[in-house]
């Protein structure tokens, strides 16, 4: 595929949005709809395929509601559950298609910078600008770094990929259509890859599923690249996934201070985590992935209740 585009460049940070959330999959219209959240990053489809992707009525349902509505897009690896996607592929695989990621069943690595591979891609954003949404998430940007040993210019690889995603769609629709990257943080050094994005979207900065709290000479790193799109007066999305109380303060305040949009969410994104309920007074609120309980209540029965939450929640 020979793309020959006139290049149109970001804008700075969206104005008005100072809130955002995830989720990509078992979905509630009438709750997204009235969900409090200037942007929300959601998936193409209800279920992955062509035929329950959102309809362009929906989607304009959701931005009436004051909501920019960006489709999530893995660009770094192969989905099966997806349209696109042969199952003769897992037994004869195209040259683009490598090994199973042995994390996520049914995701499999792909040779990124091949034609054949990018053409996939196109055709699926041809469908989400179809539908009306403001922009792309742009999933497994990092995974250029699973290529690093075997391919000395995989990171320019991809953010030439990403480069190309975006003048295409911005051509499509206009200078305003976003583009945000999830990940891969490192590529923020290249100012000529800074100017072809809208923002990034960023998982774990401040707390690693099942494990705590992340160094803090980890996160200093990270946030040195992050501090580069911030500078350029763009979007720094991030989301970490925890039930801890103080993990989530922690992770909110710290977000807060570095001029970040925050966001706690659930590994599994299956449902929209209202973020002012878990901050909330006394009462417990049940649309709240977990909520704060007042200090009229002792310390220890504020560990038992958190815990007995914990026993019925997937800890992350």
């Amino acid at each position: 595929m020979i793309l020959t585009l006139t290049l149109v460049p970001s804008n700075a940070e969206p104005a008005g949005v100072t809130s955002w959330a995830y989720q990509l999959q078992n979905y509630d219209l009438p709750r997204l709809i009235k969900f409090q959240a200037d942007l929300v990053v959601i998936d193409f489809s209800m279920d992955g395929t062509v035929e329950e992707a959102f309809t362009e009525y929906q989607i304009s349902q959701i931005r009436e509601a004051g909501k920019l509505v960006v489709s999530y897009i893995s660009i770094g690896e192969a989905e099966d559950y997806r349209s696109y996607f042969d199952d003769n592929w897992i037994v004869n695989p195209p040259s683009w298609m490598d090994g199973e990621n042995p994390h996520w069943e049914g995701n499999y690595k792909v040779h990124y910078w091949e034609e054949a591979w990018q053409s996939i891609i196109f055709d699926y954003i041809d469908k989400i600008i179809e539908a009306g949404f403001d922009g792309l998430y742009l999933d497994i940007v990092d995974g250029y770094e699973f290529y690093e040993d075997t391919k000395s210019d995989a990171g320019d690889l991809m953010m030439d990929f990403v480069g190309s995603i975006s003048e295409y769609a911005k051509n499509q629709v206009s200078s305003s259509f976003l583009i945000i990257p999830q990940n891969g943080e490192a590529l923020l050094s290249s100012k000529s890859y800074r100017s072809s994005i809208d923002g990034i979207g960023i998982e774990d900065l401040y707390v690693i599923p099942d494990e705590g709290k992340r160094q803090n000479s980890e996160i200093l790193m990270r946030e040195a690249f992050l501090d580069q799109l911030v500078s350029d007066q763009k979007l720094v999305l991030t989301v970490d996934y925890t039930t801890d109380m103080d993990l989530i303060i922690f992770a909110r305040n710290s977000a807060k201070a570095k001029g970040y949009l925050h966001y706690v969410g659930v590994v599994e994104l299956d449902e929209l985590v209202d973020q002012e309920q878990l901050f909330e007074g006394n009462e417990a609120t049940p649309d709240a992935f977990i909520p704060l309980y007042g200090g009229s209540l002792s310390f220890l029965i504020l560990i038992a209740i958190i815990l007995r939450r914990k026993s019925l929640i997937r800890i992350t």
